[in-house]
């Protein structure tokens, strides 16, 4: 079984693969966000194909900040179908592409339900297949939404926001101390389990340079 694994030749084709119709523009929108953010490029986007047909995709996502991938996101293939042998050889053939952009691990999120603008259905299948490749969980999170309620506060003024800064070290790790204390996340436990070794891997992410 051979496939082709190449470049997408525009985001509305990128975004119809394996795709129901009424999702498509809601995937289009999403990645001109990244483009326009500097999470994504075009270059960073790739399709599957077979017998002249397109058959999977994924793209590479990035912080603007750090600039190097660091996720696959939009990744999606025939679920009911030969999503293994597709997939293996699209992300194969996607990491080599990606060698000189700085690629090396990458993560994945798995939005459960499915949900704008990833829409990713099959659940079971596409965590079946990660786990076959070696991804495995680092977290377990709940993403709450609230409609703003009348009578809100007003803000008084006692409360002011600014952008972080390296001499907010201190407090930041102080803050995330806190925070993953009573967290089921294992990422943010391991910034105390290993004495913040791990603090300084992803200080780029958190601290302006």
């Amino acid at each position: 079984m051979t496939f082709e694994i190449r470049q997408a030749d525009s985001v509305r084709q990128f975004a119809a693969v394996e795709t129901a119709p009424e999702h498509v523009d809601d995937t289009v929108r999403y990645l001109d966000g990244l483009f326009a953010s500097g999470s994504s490029r075009p270059e960073w986007c790739f399709v599957a194909w077979r017998d002249g047909r397109p058959c999977g995709r994924v793209a590479f996502w990035a912080l603007p900040r750090v600039g190097r991938p660091l996720d696959i996101v939009l990744l999606n293939l025939p679920w009911d179908g030969e999503a293994d042998a597709i997939g293996r050889a699209l992300l194969e053939g996607a990491r080599r592409a990606m060698a000189d952009a700085g690629l090396t691990t990458v993560g994945h999120c798995h939005d459960h339900p499915p949900r704008t603008p990833q829409w990713q259905t099959h659940g079971d299948a596409r965590l079946a297949f990660l786990a076959g490749l070696g991804f495995r969980t680092q977290r377990d999170t709940l993403r709450f939404e609230a409609a703003p309620a009348l009578g809100a506060a007003v803000g008084t003024g006692d409360l002011r926001l600014r952008a972080a800064t390296p001499d907010d070290e201190t407090l930041l790790r102080q803050m995330v101390a806190a925070v993953a204390a009573a967290s089921r996340d294992q990422i943010a436990r391991a910034f105390t389990r290993g004495g913040w070794r791990q603090f300084g891997e992803r200080r780029e992410l958190l601290l302006p340079a």
